[in-house]
């Protein structure tokens, strides 16, 4: 009964939740199951009532395994009509990129790097420790806690988001998990993503204003707790001259909790004021605004084309700063950051981008993160050099005349291999600094 009771919790809050807001939902499968493609609700094989058998395949059988990441793979490995996020089929690689599962978690002889996917088990926490991460102390300590429900909403989230990403992956403003008054505090006073908003007293201690803040009902994913009201995204209500906020602060407890389905605020103790301030934080909607075909080399030195390169909404950096928050800079000199004791300076991540790089870019004619990186992860047969050419499994000749493939020493779901990341762009800027004439520097690299 208990099952039961989470199941049927679930489907009606995906209905609720998204109560007078436009909504996407996951499509059914092939033969028009939605929530059944997927769940079981009295004999699933998983705490999260998951079917064995999924889109008409063993899960079991097939990975060794079932868990969210699994169930998402039965459809999206590659042997269905399904995107492919593996690599097999080819038909979302130089988009996404890719989870090469047979060479996981990376070969550096074939320059595959990807973001850590655990499929063994079930992974919806917040990560706390990765490269840029602004509450790791040591730089580049990656753990492997990722799963697709990560970055992934897999049952729907807002309307016209890309992907069924999270509004906010990490539950975290800009990668900061707010720990003290004074934390929160400077995002308040200066952060644009905190929206001001009045509530109203509709009853005792009862307090809302979901109309003007829609942002109070959001999209939830319960984990055991299924009575307990939970709103993803802080909210911060100014009481005594001090914002207190509906999750526990430091010292400071929450006396008040947010219906995700309504919005309605409900005080432990009624403040008793016909209105109160309050503030909200809005979650990161990742959208494609259009998108243009961009032309390449292929291995063999032929023209080709990569169809459908995306322009995405301007936030795709503030969506991965969610986790890396310390490589969300505009400013290499004037926002340096702390991490392992020492003073660090990262790129600008919001510099001038083309349509001639053939890679993703903003709508505002800025880079993103997915101007440079792949999403899921990087290989040869996707990888770029600085003249847009696929890099495959050509050679060039070393300083000592040997063949010798191009190899990166840290492909970190780069798009283009090695220093072309850099070339690519600073060619015109920098070309009276580079030795082109270098007999041992591979050319690709540096035009």
């Amino acid at each position: 009964m208990k099952r039961l009771t989470v199941i049927l919790f679930l489907l009606v809050l995906v209905l609720l939740v998204f109560a007078g807001s436009a909504a996407a939902f996951h499509p059914p499968d092939d033969a028009g199951r939605t929530c059944f493609r997927c769940h079981s609700t009295h004999s699933g094989v998983s705490g999260m009532l998951f079917n064995q058998v999924v889109n008409g395949r063993d899960v079991q059988s097939a990975f060794g395994v079932v868990t969210d990441s699994t169930v998402c793979l039965a459809c999206h490995d590659g042997t269905g009509h399904y995107i492919s996020v593996t690599g097999v089929n080819n038909n979302n690689m130089m988009h996404s990129g890719l989870f090469d599962l047979t060479k996981w978690p990376s070969n550096r002889t074939e320059n595959f790097s990807a973001h850590t996917i655990n499929i063994a088990k079930d992974y919806f926490v917040p990560i706390t420790s990765a490269p840029g991460n602004k509450n790791e102390p040591q730089m580049n300590n990656n753990i492997t806690t990722l799963g697709c429900a990560s970055c992934h909403a897999p049952h729907g989230t807002f309307e016209g988001v890309h992907a069924y990403l999270k509004p906010n992956p990490n539950e975290s403003i800009d990668g900061k998990f707010m720990a003290t008054y004074a934390d929160w505090g400077a995002v308040l006073d200066k952060k644009p993503e905190a929206v001001e908003i009045t509530l109203t007293r509709v009853g005792p201690g009862l307090y809302e204003n979901a109309a003007s803040a829609p942002w109070l009902r959001t999209y939830i994913m319960a984990r055991g707790a299924v009575n307990t009201h939970y709103v993803k995204y802080p909210v911060a209500v100014k009481q005594g001259g001090k914002w207190v906020f509906n999750k526990t602060v430091g010292p400071n407890a929450t006396n008040f909790e947010v219906n995700p389905l309504t919005g309605q605020v409900k005080f432990a103790t009624d403040p008793g004021a016909a209105t109160l301030t309050a503030k909200v934080f809005q979650p990161i909607l990742v959208k494609v605004t259009g998108t243009y075909d961009g032309q390449i080399i292929d291995e063999a030195g032929k023209p080709a084309t990569i169809k459908d390169v995306r322009i995405f909404t301007n936030n795709v950096n503030r969506w991965c700063g969610a986790c890396h928050g310390n490589y969300n800079i505009r400013s290499r000199i004037g926002e340096p950051f702390q991490e392992g004791g020492n003073t660090l300076h990262g790129h600008n991540v919001y510099r001038p981008w083309a349509q001639s790089y053939a890679t993703p870019m903003a709508a505002n004619g800025q880079a993103n993160c997915l101007s440079c990186h792949f999403a899921h992860g990087t290989r040869s047969d996707i990888m770029l050099d600085a003249n847009k050419q696929i890099v495959g499994s050509r050679t060039y000749a070393d300083r000592f005349g040997n063949q010798v493939r191009f190899i990166d020493a840290n492909p970190a779901l780069k798009r283009f291999i090695g220093g072309s990341v850099c070339i690519i762009c600073h060619d015109a800027s920098h070309n009276t600094e580079f030795s082109l004439n270098a007999p041992w520097r591979a050319e690709q690299w540096v035009k």
